[in-house]
């Protein structure tokens, strides 16, 4: 999710562009690639890795994007379904366990 926060602008080109983008976001509130890292150095500081809870199901509407928050696995499946039978692009919020990184964080 701290990656699409860096990148949420393009998500109006898309709209703009007409295309079909489908996003995905694992949603751990932090950037978890760089929180990662720190966790790898000496001392392990996590300095300005944590995010509050963002919306953004919510914010991909207010760009003219769909916007759907999954909350289980089990509303994976319809979700990315609906995404796919689309007109425009839609971001699927996938909300995730905020220990898991999506990285593999063995030294």
């Amino acid at each position: 999710d701290g990656g699409l926060g860096m990148t949420l602008g393009e998500l109006e080109t898309a709209v703009r562009m007409g295309l079909r983008t489908i996003v995905i976001v694992f949603d751990n509130e932090q950037y978890g690639m760089i929180r990662t890292y720190q966790d790898r150095r000496v001392g392990g500081s996590t300095a300005g890795t944590a995010l509050g809870p963002v919306d953004f199901a919510a914010a991909a509407r207010a760009l003219g994007a769909r916007g759907v928050r999954v909350d289980s696995d089990a509303g994976v499946e319809q979700a990315l379904r609906q995404a796919m039978a689309s007109d425009r692009p839609t971001v699927i919020q996938l909300a995730v366990d905020r220990r898991w990184t999506g990285v593999d964080a063995t030294p």
